[in-house]
C-alpha cells in the first residue's frame, strides 16, 4: 500500500508542476512584453534633448540568467526541483502574488505616466528583489521560472530514466519482503485432499507448506489452512483471531509468530516437543519450519531450534548472535549472518556443508534433502549439496533473482519481473505446471506441490498508474 501512496503522490507533484509552469509562462510573457516596451520608451537621440528628463539615466530591465544546475540538459533534475519548491516557499512571504503582477498595467500610456528618474523608479522596485523592473521581475523569481521552465523542458529521455529508477526501488522492497499485499494463491502438483483448491480471496501476503497441507496468512493477520488434515488436525487446530505476522508448516504441524514476536505451534503432534517445547518470551523476527523441528530468529541475531534432533539438526544449531536469515531443511538447517556469509549444520551427506565462501550473500534457502541455495548481491543463484534430480546442477544462470526454496526433489525461483524458474522432480507436474506470466510476489515448496502468491490485475495498474504520470506532458493554457 505504502507504493502506492508513494505512486500517487508522485503523479499528484507532477501534475501541480504543469499549473506552476503555466503561471510560470504567463509571468515570464508579462516580463519580456514590459521589457520590450520599456525599450521602446526610452530615448536616447538628440530630439530628445529637450525633455527634462532626457539627462537622467535609465536602469535597464534585466532577465536573469539560471544558474548551470538549471540549464537544459542538466543531470540535476531533482535538486533543482527541491530547490525550486524550497526557494519558492521561502519567498512566497515577499514576492508579488500573480494578481499583484496582473494589476500592474503593460500599456504604452501607464507606462509613459511613470517617472523616470532612478529616484522613483527605485521606489517602484517590487518587494524581495535586486532590480528595479516595472514588473518586478527580479532574481529570486527569475530563478524559480528558470528552474520551472528546465523541468518543462527537461528530454523526455531523462524523465523515462527517471521514472524507471523511481519504480525499481518501490517494486523491489516489495520483491524481497516476506509480505506482500492484494495477492491470491495459486496452487499446481499433485491434486490430494483438495491441495490444489486453496481458499478464496485477493487480501493473502504469505504462503507456507506443510507436507500436503498449505498455509496463508492474510493481511488481517489471521491464517488459513486447506489440503491434509492428518490424525493431528493441523488445520482444524489453526489459531483464530488476527496480529500474527509470520508463518510455516512442517510435517505434522504449524508454527506463527504473534504481533509481538512470541511464537505459536498447534497440531497435536508432541512426539519431540514440537509444541510443549517452543521457545517463550517476544522479540523473535523469523520462524522456518520441516520435518519435525523448528527454527526461530531472536531479534539479537541469535537461532533456537526445538523439535526433533535428527542428525543433530537440533543441537548443532550455531549459537551466538549476528544473524540475519534462517531456513530449515529435511536434514540440515542454514542460516545467512550480517556480514553475508552462511552457515549450514546437520547431516553432512554430499558437502551440503561446505557452505560457498564469500560476503556478498543477501538470502538463503534449503532445498529439500541436503541440498542449499543462496542468493547473491548480483541476483545469481548459488547451489550446493546432494544433486539428485539435477537440483544443483539444473539451477538457472544469470542474475535477476530475488527468492528460491525447494520442495522434496524439486525447486522454485522468483525472478524480479514476478516470473517464475522450476527444476527438479516432475513427477506430478510439480516443473511442468509452474504458473507463467509476470508479478508473482512469492513461491514456496512442499512434498509435491507449489505454491506462489500473485496479485490481483487491478493491483498492478495502480501500482503502475502513478508513475505514468510522471510521462504525461500537458499543454499550458495561456490567458
Amino acid at each position: 500500500m505504502s507504493s502506492l501512496i508513494a505512486d500517487v503522490v508522485i503523479g499528484f507533484l507532477m501534475r501541480k508542476s504543469n499549473g506552476m509552469r503555466a503561471a510560470a509562462r504567463k509571468a515570464r510573457q508579462h516580463s519580456l512584453t514590459a521589457k520590450k516596451q520599456v525599450e521602446q520608451s526610452e530615448c536616447e537621440t538628440p530630439a530628445c534633448s529637450g525633455s527634462r528628463d532626457a539627462k537622467l539615466q535609465r536602469v535597464p530591465a534585466r532577465e536573469y540568467e539560471a544558474p548551470a544546475e538549471f540549464q537544459l540538459g542538466s543531470t540535476r533534475l531533482l535538486p533543482s526541483l527541491i530547490r525550486g519548491f524550497q526557494t519558492r516557499r521561502r519567498l512566497d512571504r515577499f514576492s508579488p502574488s500573480r494578481k499583484q503582477l496582473n494589476r500592474i498595467s503593460t500599456s504604452r500610456e501607464q507606462l509613459n505616466r511613470i517617472s523616470t528618474s532612478q529616484e522613483q523608479a527605485a521606489r517602484l522596485a517590487l518587494p524581495g528583489g535586486d532590480c528595479h523592473h516595472p514588473l518586478g521581475s527580479c532574481r529570486p523569481s527569475a530563478g524559480i521560472i528558470a528552474g520551472l521552465e528546465a523541468r518543462n523542458f527537461y528530454p523526455i529521455g531523462r524523465k523515462l530514466q527517471l521514472a524507471g529508477m523511481i519504480l525499481t526501488a518501490m517494486l523491489l522492497p516489495a520483491l524481497f519482503a516476506e509480505q506482500t499485499q492484494a495477492a491470491t494463491i495459486e496452487a499446481w502438483g499433485r491434486n490430494i485432499n483438495g491441495i490444489l483448491s486453496p481458499p478464496s480471496g485477493n487480501d493473502f501476503v504469505a504462503i507456507a507448506g506443510g507436507g500436503t497441507t498449505g498455509f496463508a496468512l492474510r493481511a488481517d493477520g489471521t491464517i488459513a489452512g486447506w489440503g491434509t488434515n492428518s490424525a493431528y488436525n493441523k488445520i482444524t487446530n489453526i489459531p483464530t483471531g488476527t496480529g500474527h505476522i509470520a508463518i510455516a508448516g512442517a510435517s505434522y504441524n504449524g508454527y506463527a509468530l504473534a504481533s509481538d514476536g512470541s511464537i505459536v505451534v498447534w497440531g497435536t503432534y508432541d512426539a519431540n516437543g514440537q509444541v510443549s517445547n517452543k521457545p517463550t518470551g517476544t522479540g523473535y523476527t523469523a520462524i522456518s519450519a520441516a520435518g519435525n523441528y523448528a527454527l526461530a530468529l531472536a531479534s539479537d541475531g541469535s537461532i533456537k531450534a526445538w523439535g526433533a534432533n535428527i542428525n543433530n539438526v537440533v543441537s548443532n544449531a550455531p549459537t551466538g548472535t549476528g544473524f540475519v536469515a534462517i531456513s530449515a531443511g529435511f536434514d540440515n538447517g542454514f542460516a545467512l549472518k550480517s556480514d553475508g556469509s552462511l552457515v549450514a549444520w546437520g547431516w553432512n551427506y554430499a558437502g551440503v556443508l561446505s557452505v560457498p565462501s564469500g560476503n556478498d550473500f543477501v538470502a538463503v534457502a534449503a532445498g529439500g534433502s541436503a541440498t542449499g541455495y543462496a542468493i547473491k548481491s548480483d541476483g545469481s543463484i548459488a547451489a550446493w549439496g546432494s544433486n539428485s534430480n539435477n537440483r544443483v546442477t539444473g539451477t538457472p544462470t544469470g542474475t535477476g533473482f530475488v527468492a528460491v526454496g525447494g520442495g522434496n526433489g524439486f525447486t522454485y525461483a522468483l525472478k524480479n519481473d514476478g516470473t517464475l524458474v522450476a527444476w527438479g522432480l516432475d513427477t506430478y507436474g510439480q516443473v511442468s505446471n509452474t504458473p507463467t506470466g509476470y508479478y508473482h510476489s512469492a513461491v514456496v515448496g512442499d512434498n509435491f506441490n507449489g505454491y506462489a502468491l500473485v496479485p490481483e490485475p487491478a493491483s498492478v495498474v495502480l501500482l503502475l498508474g502513478g508513475s505514468l504520470l510522471m510521462f504525461r506532458r500537458r499543454t499550458p493554457r495561456l490567458a
